[in-house]
């Protein structure tokens, strides 16, 4: 019956702007000051950083000019003097030593110039070794290990120990080891600093398609020009600053 009958018209909804998504880090105003006996050495003055989700950021400068030291504080390894740190929408002003193990476990994920794999261990070994920090199964680990080291083109290699493995095949272990938790974030010292230009490159390139993949975050410290030109920005750290 309610079909022979016109019905009232409905008022058009007005269309929904969706909201920016949250970056995954923001910095503000980070300073950072190291004492020297009776001197002060302010390494960082208002560094203000925001990345947002799946973007690739690289920060060049001169050596000393505290590009480590960001890194480290950006990782939540140390503190700043001053300013404010936001990771997954989170200030991390005052949280409990325990609190930013967890935090880092879950959110973040390193790679260094130094491999920092552990000898007695195989590929696999080293790659499930961090699955304990943030409370991920022993079996899923493996899996998920499994998985890295495939993407990694490792399979192959998943028993041998370091010493068995070049510096490019330890370097592709290290990145599928970050990578296990599924972090928001990688940070990354140097990553190619210890690879002749041809490993660069072929590490490198499973580096990025590993990481555009997974829509990880990434903060690039390198002194590598053709490194560096491959992320979505570059940012100069000069004077305590990030230009």
């Amino acid at each position: 019956m309610s079909s022979l009958y016109p019905q009232p018209a409905q008022p058009k909804q007005p269309e929904q702007t969706p909201l920016p998504a949250e970056p995954v880090l923001f910095a503000e105003g980070i300073g950072h000051v190291y004492h020297d006996g009776t001197r002060e050495l302010e390494i960082l003055r208002e560094v203000n950083l925001a990345v947002e989700e799946g973007e690739s950021v690289a920060i060049i400068g001169r050596s000393g000019t505290g590009k480590t030291t960001l890194l480290n504080i950006l990782g939540l390894l140390d503190n700043p003097t001053r300013g404010q740190l936001i990771m997954a929408g989170k200030n991390t002003a005052g949280l409990s030593e325990r609190e930013r193990t967890r935090m880092r476990a879950e959110h973040i994920g390193f790679v260094f110039q130094q491999y920092h794999l552990i000898a007695e261990l195989n590929a696999l070994e080293n790659i499930e070794l961090t699955a304990g920090f943030a409370g991920t199964k022993k079996i899923d680990a493996r899996e998920r290990a499994r998985e890295l080291l495939d993407q990694v083109g490792l399979s192959e290699r998943a028993t041998h120990r370091p010493a068995k493995l070049s510096g490019g095949e330890r370097q592709r272990v290290a990145i599928a080891r970050a990578l296990l938790n599924r972090p928001n974030l990688l940070l990354c010292d140097e990553p190619t600093g210890n690879l002749d230009p041809h490993t660069s490159e072929t590490v490198m390139n499973i580096f990025w398609d590993v990481v555009r993949q997974s829509r990880t975050s990434m903060i690039l410290v390198t002194h590598d020009q053709q490194v560096a030109k491959r992320a979505d920005r570059i940012l100069t750290l000069s004077e305590g600053r990030l230009q």
